[in-house]
C-alpha cells in the first residue's frame, strides 16, 4: 500500500470574485482544519516514533513502555476529537479524525499486543516467524488505510470551503515510507535466512542427541532450502545500492550448505562409531574374560576407530562453532547497520 502521510501546506484562495464574507468564511475554515490537521500529525509522529523503535530494537517488547505512552497520547487525541465542535453543523473532518485517532488506538492496544504474544514463540518454527510479521504488516496496513479515509475528508472538506491544499510530504511521511519500506526489504531476507537457520538448529539437536535419522533428514532439509535461498537472494537484490545484508546472509548461507553437504557426514560417521562402540563395550563388558580372540580383535578395532572419530569429531565441531558464532555475530551486526543507515531514529 502506498504511504500517504502527508502534511498539507494551507493556503486560502483569495480570488477577485470571492465577496469579503466567503474570504472570512474561508478563514475559519482553514483554522478550523489546521487544528484537526495538526492533531493528525502530532499522533502520526507518535506512531511512527514506536514503529521505527521497534525496527530499531527488533522486538516489539523492549519497546513497550513507549508502546503505552503512544496509546496515552493517542487516547487523548481521540477525547479531544470527540468532544470537539464541528464546523457549522457539518461534522465530517471531526468524524474522520476520531476514526482515524480510534484505529490507531486499537491497531496499538489488539495488533501490537498479538504482535507482542507471537514475537514470544515466532523463533519456534518458520510458520510462526511468517506469522509475526505478517501481523506487523497487516498492523501498518490497517493504519495507512485509516489516514486514507481521513486525508479524503480533509481534500473534501478544503474543496467544499475554498482551501487550496499545496500538498507535500511532510517529515514523518518521509520517515514513515522509509521505515515501511526497509522493513519489507528486511522482512524479504530474514524470511530467507530463518528458514535455514531453523534447519541448521534442528541438524544440530540430532547431532546432539545422536540421532541419525533426525540428523539425515534435517541434513537434506538444509541442502534443499540452502539451495533454494541462496538464488532467492540474488533475486531480493541489494537496497539502494547496499549489499550489507544481502552479503552477510549469503556468507550464513554459504556456511550451512558447507556444514550440511561436507561437515555434516565427519559427524555422522563419528556416531556410527560411538554407537558400534557401545555396543561391542556393553556386550565384553557382559563377557568378561571370556570373549574370542575374534571378538577381543573386533573391539579393540572399534575402540581405534572411535579414537579417531574423537579426533576428527572435536576438530570439525570446533571449526563450525567457530565459524558459526563469527557469521552469526557478523549478521547480528550487519543488521545494526543496515537499520542505523537506512532508518531514522524518530522521537
Amino acid at each position: 500500500m502506498q504511504n500517504c502521510y502527508k502534511i498539507y501546506f494551507l493556503v486560502l484562495i483569495v480570488l477577485l470574485a470571492l465577496s469579503p464574507t466567503r474570504a472570512q468564511q474561508s478563514n475559519k475554515a482553514l483554522d478550523y482544519m489546521a487544528k484537526v490537521t495538526d492533531g493528525q500529525r502530532q499522533i502520526t509522529s507518535e506512531m511512527l516514533g514506536y514503529v521505527s523503535a521497534v525496527a530499531h530494537n527488533k522486538s516489539a517488547k523492549k519497546v513497550s513502555k513507549q508502546r503505552s505512552e503512544a496509546m496515552a497520547a493517542i487516547s487523548s487525541a481521540r477525547a479531544k476529537a470527540l468532544h470537539m465542535s464541528d464546523f457549522e453543523g457539518d461534522s465530517a473532518l471531526r468524524v474522520a479524525s476520531y476514526n482515524y485517532f480510534n484505529i490507531c488506538y486499537i491497531v496499538m492496544k489488539e495488533d501490537y499486543g498479538k504482535i507482542m504474544d507471537l514475537e514470544e514463540i515466532s523463533e519456534q518454527s518458520y510458520d510462526n516467524m511468517e506469522a509475526y510479521i505478517k501481523a506487523q504488516e497487516v498492523a501498518n496496513e490497517k493504519r495507512n488505510e485509516a489516514f486514507d479515509k481521513a486525508d479524503r475528508e480533509i481534500k473534501a472538506f478544503a474543496v467544499k470551503h475554498n482551501i487550496n491544499l499545496t500538498e507535500d510530504k511532510s517529515e514523518e511521511g518521509k520517515q514513515s515510507e522509509i521505515v515501511s519500506n526497509v522493513t519489507k526489504y528486511y522482512n524479504k531476507v530474514y524470511l530467507t535466512f530463518f528458514k535455514c537457520n531453523s534447519d541448521e538448529n534442528y541438524l544440530i539437536k540430532a547431532v546432539d542427541k545422536k540421532d541419525i535419522n533426525g540428523v539425515e533428514q534435517n541434513k537434506n532439509a538444509l541442502i534443499k532450502h540452502t539451495d533454494e535461498a541462496l538464488p532467492k537472494l540474488t533475486e531480493i537484490g541489494n537496497f539502494e545500492n547496499d549489499a550489507s545484508l544481502i552479503n552477510s546472509c549469503k556468507k550464513l548461507l554459504d556456511f550451512y550448505k558447507i556444514e550440511a553437504e561436507k561437515k555434516t557426514p565427519t559427524l555422522t560417521d563419528f556416531i556410527v562409531k560411538s554407537d558400534n562402540f557401545q555396543k561391542l563395550k556393553t556386550a565384553m563388558d557382559k563377557k568378561g574374560s571370556g570373549g574370542s580372540q575374534s571378538e577381543v580383535d573386533e573391539f579393540n578395532k572399534s575402540v581405534k576407530d572411535m579414537n579417531g572419530a574423537v579426533v576428527v569429531y572435536n576438530k570439525t565441531n570446533n571449526e563450525l562453532n567457530e565459524n558459526r558464532s563469527k557469521l552469526i555475530n557478523d549478521w547480528n551486526n550487519a543488521y545494526m547497520a543496515f537499520m542505523s543507515k537506512h532508518i531514522p531514529h524518530h522521537k
